[in-house]
């Protein structure tokens, strides 16, 4: 029975990356201040919208940023 659980949440697991990939996405096409646009990714933690920041400002500007919103 613990196999079924695991295999229920692989699955949650893929619909989760494929849905943030998308929002990756959007986001690299989004013109203007991504970090109002990433505030509205509700179902992330401030560590994981820290990561986002990151991986967005290295695609977009080829270097992390100099300051981070969700990092002390």
């Amino acid at each position: 029975m613990a196999k079924k659980d695991e295999i229920k949440y692989a699955g949650m697991d893929s619909i989760a990356s494929r849905t943030r990939e998308e929002r990756f996405k959007a986001a690299l096409e989004f013109r203007g201040n991504i970090i109002p646009f990433i505030n509205t990714f509700r179902d992330l933690s401030d560590a994981e919208k820290a990561d986002f920041y990151d991986d967005y400002t290295i695609r977009k500007k080829g270097k992390l940023p100099k300051t981070n919103p969700w990092r002390n």
